[in-house]
């Protein structure tokens, strides 16, 4: 498999870095489109802009990466570490969460719009203008969020877990399958 550099763009496209040491790796703007990356180490990589649509990243440990801006869709990020990740303004749309910890992550202005994050732990996370549309949240835990502006509009919440420390400025609830097992804290039932 031939990898290259043009014009300061790396091209890796379906690259096979599983289980590999890639601990603070500049992969910014990176083809990384199909890669193998599952059981690697990114932590504290920067993945800036990067293309990673359809890349295989199950068990990765991805704890204070930059994905600023990445284009992530369809990808398997399941039980993915991404503690304290920047994921800001990245397309996660249709992407595989269960089982990811994003922990105290930053998803300030990020799409997850049909992705599955069953059982994932959010505590803590920065979910400001964040579009979590038709979202499977079951049994996730929102802890301490800050969903300010956060659309989850048709997220499936049941069994989550929330906290009475939720910021809720215009967030946006509706239950898809209108189950009464998730809790927010304190937030009026009435108002979602």
């Amino acid at each position: 498999m031939k990898h290259h550099l043009q014009k300061g763009l790396m091209y890796l496209r379906n690259a096979n870095f599983e289980g590999k040491d890639l601990r603070n790796v500049n992969l910014v703007l990176a083809d990384l489109r199909g890669a193998k990356l599952s059981n690697a180490i990114l932590d504290y990589s920067n993945l800036s802009w990067a293309n990673l649509l359809q890349s295989d990243m199950v068990n990765c440990n991805c704890i204070g990466v930059s994905m600023y801006s990445a284009q992530v869709c369809d990808s398997d990020m399941m039980y993915a570490d991404l503690r304290f990740a920047d994921l800001r303004k990245a397309d996660l749309r249709g992407v595989v969460l269960d089982g990811a910890d994003l922990s105290n992550a930053d998803l300030r202005d990020s799409i997850l719009d049909e992705a599955s994050m069953r059982g994932v732990n959010l505590r803590g996370a920065d979910l400001r203008n964040a579009s979590f549309l038709g979202v499977d949240l079951r049994e996730s835990n929102l802890t301490d969020c800050i969903l300010e502006n956060t659309n989850i509009t048709d997220a499936i919440l049941t069994n989550t877990i929330g906290s009475n420390n939720i910021m809720q400025r215009g967030a946006y609830f509706k239950n898809k399958d209108d189950s009464e097992n998730f809790f927010f804290g304190n937030i009026d039932r009435n108002c979602l």
